[in-house]
């Protein structure tokens, strides 16, 4: 009987030690006061975009690749709009225009794939509607207005799309942050109950989602905690919490408690604002930002090793003119940009001139995959 006692004693403690295991599983990157270009990336691919009249991006907010494309969206410009190239560069056209009419946004800020039914879906923020693009034709397919507000959203498969619902006035019937919609958003399942997070989100960053493995992984605004949703098994459980030796990244407490004031009290105690993470099957890669500082992080899950710099300190080895913020993963590679202004003053070692013919100053950027 004692030694059944012992071993039910002996099976609860490593049932609790693994779920804490699980729950404290953290990422500990340590500050580097130098780190080179040819150390964040690697086996690099360049596409430079090819530039017309009537394509000219002066932002890129967002970029997807799929199939062999590359959809640019610019939310800022005065000429804001979802541009597609082919996966040479080639420029293919302009999905929808700005306007109230059908098929039009006004600020267009979010965008991600329908993989199953080759569509593009854009969400128009001023409008608070989901735009569907066939992928092929451009044509607007479809467009339903939305009953709730979301900062971000991502695709699921299977006809489901997943949101952040933040705080606010916007939603005074949700209770829960994180939502399961089909693809007009109607509402199907719900997780993790509200906990007074700030009302003000989305602080430098497009979206609390990014993909990998057929996992989505997320996170609250500011908070150092992420989570995964289990899409199959439809659960949502803590996957890591991100530590940066000498930059705090709050803790999903501390933002609660400072809620009222979240931006200002970062900026006080010095602490980071905001995190992007994209991964690959080899490392994660995050862009973090405090009030004076930008930084870059990397983690690499073979040597289960990771380190951050400020973007200052990266050593140009490569003629790149500096490394950019990663804007998304596409056949397990990393996705960049560069803009072309000062590319005049590339070295003749750069290897950027593989790939420009001469030094326009004015233009497209150039899209970098890379390792």
């Amino acid at each position: 009987m004692m030694k059944r006692i012992i071993c039910i004693s002996l099976f609860i403690a490593t049932l609790f030690s693994c779920q804490e295991n699980k729950v404290a599983n953290t990422l500990n990157l340590v500050l580097q006061q130098e780190v080179k270009i040819s150390d964040l990336m690697s086996d690099c691919t360049f596409i430079p975009l090819e530039t017309t009249n009537d394509n000219l991006i002066l932002d890129v907010s967002i970029l997807r690749m799929w199939n062999n494309r590359i959809y640019v969206l610019d939310s800022f410009s005065q000429s804001k709009g979802l541009y597609v190239f082919d996966i040479d560069g080639k420029y293919l056209g302009k999905i929808g225009s700005q306007g109230v009419g059908p098929g039009e946004y006004i600020m267009p800020l979010s965008l991600v794939v329908d993989e199953a039914d080759n569509r593009l879906i854009v969400k128009d923020m001023a409008q608070n509607k989901l735009l569907f693009y066939d992928a092929s034709t451009f044509n607007c397919v479809d467009e339903y207005n939305l009953t709730f507000s979301a900062d971000c959203f991502d695709y699921i498969g299977e006809g489901k799309l997943i949101w952040y619902a933040g705080d606010g006035w916007q939603n005074p019937g949700l209770n829960n942050y994180i939502y399961m919609t089909d693809m007009k958003g109607n509402i199907l399942n719900s997780h993790l109950e509200r906990r007074s997070f700030p009302q003000r989100g989305m602080y430098n960053v497009t979206t609390y989602f990014h993909k990998y493995a057929n996992n989505i992984y997320f996170h609250h605004p500011y908070a150092n905690q992420y989570y995964v949703y289990d899409a199959k098994n439809e659960v949502i459980e803590p996957n890591f919490v991100l530590d940066c030796d000498e930059l705090v990244i709050p803790s999903e407490t501390y933002v609660i408690e400072n809620s009222e004031q979240i931006v200002e009290q970062l900026a006080k105690d010095g602490y980071a604002q905001y995190v992007d993470v994209l991964e690959n099957s080899n490392k994660q890669l995050f862009y973090i930002g405090s009030k004076e500082n930008r930084y870059i992080g990397m983690w690499d899950k073979h040597l289960n090793t990771g380190f951050y710099v400020d973007v200052n300190n990266i050593v140009d080895d490569m003629g790149l003119i500096k490394f950019n913020r990663p804007k998304t993963v596409y056949q397990n590679r990393f996705v960049n940009v560069i803009y072309r202004e000062g590319i005049e003053n590339i070295p003749e070692s750069s290897v950027l001139n593989t790939v420009l013919k001469n030094k326009e100053l004015d233009g497209n950027p150039i899209v970098i995959l890379y390792d």
